[in-house]
């Protein structure tokens, strides 16, 4: 049985550089075969969705990782990945982080 991504295969690794050690190409298709890029996606988006249905404000970045357990630089590379595939929106202007307490952008579903 072959788990569904949520992203299409790229042709190539866009998670690692031409240029990095074949440790991060490994690790990469690693990442990937293993379902767990789109499991972290799903989960983010799982988090921006709820907080919709709450009525809440779109999150920041650094409430989804609170909220989610996952590290804040991870739900970045998945909040990308998802904006990309035209899943979720940034709002232009930028809003003091309630977690970090620093200029962020709020997240919410596209």
């Amino acid at each position: 049985m072959t788990q569904a991504t949520l992203f299409p295969k790229r042709v190539g690794s866009a998670m690692s550089h031409r240029s990095d050690p074949m440790a991060s190409h490994l690790n990469a298709d690693a990442l990937n075969r293993s379902g767990a890029i789109s499991r972290q996606a799903k989960l983010v988006l799982w988090a921006i969705a709820h907080c919709a249905e709450r009525g809440r404000l779109p999150a920041t970045a650094a409430q989804i990782a609170e909220w989610t357990g996952l590290d804040y630089y991870m739900v970045q590379r998945r909040l990308c990945d998802l904006e990309r595939a035209g899943k979720i929106k940034r709002e232009k202007e930028t809003v003091t982080c309630p977690v970090t307490g620093r200029p962020a952008h709020r997240i919410d579903l596209a």
